[in-house]
């Protein structure tokens, strides 16, 4: 596996993007949770349930548009836990207007 701050950087990267095949593909190999028996697991309710046993702030919602499914990530922390995850009040300021953006 990454490290933990790997996988949280790739995470926050693909926040709020639709995930089609490929990117699903990534993003498990990315996070690579795996069975007792040592498969890779693809099934998007097996990552979320290591996201939620490990305490890493990420959801997986399973989406579909009239003909294609996809995934996508969303956080799954409250807004005061996240805001921590930044030093400075600069890196806050950048937060608020992305967010901004994406609300619009």
């Amino acid at each position: 596996m990454h490290s933990e701050y790997d996988m949280n950087n790739y995470l926050d990267n693909i926040v709020g993007k639709a995930l089609f095949k490929k990117e699903k593909k990534e993003l498990i190999n990315t996070v690579r949770v795996k069975d007792n028996r040592g498969r890779i697991q693809k099934s998007y309710t097996h990552i979320n349930n290591y996201f939620s046993e490990n305490n890493i702030g990420y959801l997986i919602h399973a989406k579909r548009t009239s003909n294609k499914r996809y995934w996508e990530v969303i956080y799954n922390i409250s807004f005061e836990d996240y805001l921590k995850k930044f030093s400075t009040v600069h890196e806050v300021k950048y937060l608020l207007h992305k967010m901004s953006l994406k609300i619009k």
